[in-house]
């Protein structure tokens, strides 16, 4: 995308590139660090004082390919998504989307919009057990590699695994993953979490590098970077039989992490305990004066005195009920569990616990002791998680069959109930969900299926190489070409299936947006001291010119909206405006122009400068080297107040 030196043109021509980002904050921050227009990071080191660590022998992960790993992950992309409405269901309504492409370069063209925005990210990635594809990703050109994998797979190639034998084992594995991780931190919000599958072959590994990447102090494990246990079914036996595998939690940053909650507790939505806790250095007993029409469990009765056993009450004078009411007022000396909100239920006050549950109700037991009643407002997960609850790879295969009316292609794919009860109680409403190594398809599944059950209106992004199937495989046997293929295939059978006598319509739950991951649709600056004649020329062209490249408007507009930081739900409609096809954001608020074959006229420009309400997008291309047109329109948007791009 061209500039031509015109401020208001500012549609950026790859995704943000943080390494530059974050230089750009220190010398906000610190401008004495800035030397001769880099940074010194002696200087650095100087401010940080005791808080900076120049040994070079500390704690931490080390393997080959370490920093290149790093560096990918801030290297800025010009990729962009393909609108694939063939492949999509319920384009103009559904808030889901299902991108068929590399996730490394997918991720980076997510972040303009979807920075701090994803509430939860669920990711099964490859286990590495030997017989997985391992990304390989070209620090050089990730999109490059990306859509030479995808030809080669097409011609029938085959994508290699990373064996054990091939060298640098683990090394392949955690290169893959870094950057992809450091990328999924950036998209969470700030009370994000993400959960990780993964078996014995890189646990211990994933930890660490989840450590440095989301901070020791962010895993959802407390005290310990400890995995939640799943008890799955299928294991193969050996000297010993091994049936479970991980899953890892972080925190985006978990000081902004309330406790987690479900949006319906059933038959537990009421929490009754003990009001008085045993005395002790820690709780000393105090007086609290108890007021006449509290409830008593019985009908009528009396005491005086000391009465319990660990946990004891004295009683100032006589405790007496009758018809199962405190008959008066009465002072009573206890170590109490919560006299705080005792005295602010006494009070008459609405009255919550340390954890924002609601404190309905403190009563007397028949024996004359102090309850309290809550509504449970927290959820608190245990790590050994219950296969009851939470299903096995048995119950994933029963239930992918029972919904897609085909054979399980997947030896191991995930139930979604075990996806399920993370999402039930780290969202709610209409909060976001990704999974960027979608396989089967099984997360969509997922959300559409605890939607219907507590129902709330959450959304889903599912991303998925379109690997081909082997050979021979179950996966070819039943009909599909790659995973993505089957993925989409069977979020639409769900979404069918579990909505088809629900009323889905209500709650926005249906269908997705389907994208393919593609190379921009305009031509990239590639200016260096050897550029011939032919890439002079590309540089005063905005759309590329090849036949094998064309592009629609459509695909122009999409990638434009993305890169200005629109999501990928956006609802826009193509209509006609002053005798051009342009599209509308938001009933005018955003126009388009994307025709590059048909040039505007200055009335035309001027009726969508009208029409706009807040900004106007025009094709570089379409003022067919008009540079006059493009000026008066600049004018015209100044004198308007509307935002100009260039793309």
């Amino acid at each position: 995308m061209t500039n031509q030196g015109f401020e208001e043109f500012d549609v950026p021509n790859s995704s943000p590139n943080f390494r530059t980002e974050l230089a750009d904050k220190l010398a906000e921050l610190a401008p004495e660090i800035i030397a001769d227009g880099k940074l010194d990071i002696n200087k650095l080191a100087d401010l940080l004082n005791k808080d900076a660590d120049s040994s070079p022998e500390r704690f931490g992960l080390s393997w080959p390919g370490k920093r290149e790993a790093q560096h990918l992950a801030q290297m800025p992309t010009t990729a962009t998504l393909l609108p694939d409405r063939d492949n999509s269901v319920d384009w103009e309504t559904t808030q889901n989307v299902f991108i068929e492409g590399d996730n490394l370069e997918v991720l980076k063209v997510l972040q303009k919009h979807y920075y701090g925005k994803i509430k939860m990210i669920y990711i099964d990635p490859p286990y590495n057990t030997g017989t997985d594809f391992v990304y390989k990703d070209d620090f050089r050109d990730s999109v490059a590699n990306y859509l030479q994998w995808t030809e080669q797979m097409m011609r029938g190639g085959k994508l290699t695994s990373n064996v054990e034998t091939a060298g640098r084992y683990h090394s392949n594995w955690l290169n893959m993953m870094y950057p992809r991780l450091k990328l999924a931190r950036n998209l969470l919000t700030e009370d994000g979490v993400i959960f990780i599958s993964i078996d014995d072959h890189e646990a211990a590994h994933l930890a660490q590098i989840g450590n440095e990447i989301f901070g020791y102090e962010n895993s959802l494990t407390s005290d310990c970077t400890g995995p939640f246990i799943w008890p799955k079914s299928g294991a193969t036996a050996g000297h010993v039989v091994r049936n479970h595998e991980y899953i890892f939690g972080w925190a985006r940053n978990k000081s902004n992490l309330n406790y987690f909650k479900l949006s319906d507790y059933g038959a537990n939505s009421i929490i009754e305990d003990r009001a008085i806790k045993k005395i002790s250095p820690k709780n000393s007993a105090s007086a609290v004066t108890l007021k006449k029409g509290m409830r008593f469990e019985g009908e009528n009765a009396e005491f005086s005195g000391v009465i319990g056993t660990k946990e004891t009450m004295k009683i100032h004078g006589t405790l007496k009920f009758r018809d199962g009411l405190l008959a008066e007022d009465v002072e009573l000396t206890a170590g109490w569990a919560m006299k705080e909100q005792l005295e602010s239920w006494l009070a008459g006050n609405e009255t919550f616990d340390t954890k924002g549950q609601k404190v309905t109700e403190f009563f007397f037991n028949k024996s004359g002791l102090l309850r309290y009643s809550k509504e449970r407002g927290t959820f608190h997960p245990r790590t050994l998680l219950n296969k009851e609850l939470v299903g096995t790879t048995k119950s994933a295969s029963s239930e992918i069959e029972a919904v897609t009316g085909k054979p399980n292609p997947f030896e191991y794919a995930k139930p979604t109930d075990l996806i399920g009860y993370f999402i039930s109680f780290c969202t709610s409403n209409d909060d976001v969900i990704l999974d960027f190594f979608a396989g089967s398809g099984s997360t969509g599944h997922a959300v559409i299926k605890q939607n219907l059950k507590d129902e709330q209106k959450r959304r889903f992004i599912c991303v998925q190489l379109p690997e081909l199937a082997a050979p021979g495989s179950m996966l070819e046997t039943i009909g599909f070409n790659d995973i993505a293929d089957y993925a989409r295939f069977r979020i639409f059978k769900a979404d069918e299936k579990l909505t088809q006598n629900e009323n889905s319509a209500s709650t926005n739950i249906s269908g997705f947006r389907a994208y393919k991951l593609a190379d921009t649709n305009f031509a990239k600056w590639k200016v260096n001291a050897t550029i011939d004649e032919n890439e002079l020329e590309d540089l005063f062209n905005s759309v590329r010119d090849s036949a094998n490249d064309a592009s629609s408007p459509e695909e122009l507009f999409t990638e434009t909206i993305l890169k200005l930081g629109l999501s990928l739900t956006e609802q826009y409609e193509q209509k006609e405006l002053a005798g051009l096809t342009v599209f509308s954001v938001g009933n005018d608020l955003i126009l388009g122009y994307f025709d590059e074959q048909t040039k505007p006229n200055l009335d035309q420009l001027r009726e969508l400068v009208e029409l706009a309400e807040v900004r106007l997008i025009v094709l570089e291309d379409a003022f067919q080297g008009d540079d006059e047109l493009k000026t008066n329109l600049v004018q015209l948007c100044k004198t308007r107040g509307i935002d100009l791009s260039i793309a």
